[in-house]
C-alpha cells in the first residue's frame, strides 16, 4: 500500500543521526515507515531540525508507532 499511496513522494532513506544531518533545513512533508506499514506524516518549516526531533523525543513516533 505504502508504495502506490506514496509514489508522488522523494524515494525512501535511511533514518538515522548521520543521514538526518543531511537533510534540507527547508520546510516540507516528511513521511515516517516501519517497512511499507506509514506510521507518521507531518509537515515542518524545518525538516532537519524536525527529524532531529523524531530521533531524539520521547513523543517521536519512532518510540511509539501507532500513536
Amino acid at each position: 500500500m505504502a508504495d502506490s499511496t506514496l509514489s508522488d513522494f522523494s524515494p525512501s532513506v535511511p533514518f538515522t543521526a548521520d543521514d538526518v544531518t543531511g537533510a534540507p533545513a527547508a520546510g516540507g512533508v516528511h513521511v515516517v515507515l516501519a517497512g511499507d506499514d506509514v506510521i507518521y506524516v507531518g509537515e515542518s518549516g524545518n525538516l532537519r531540525r524536525r527529524l532531529r526531533q523524531h530521533l531524539n523525543g520521547p513523543r517521536s513516533p519512532l518510540n511509539n508507532p501507532g500513536s
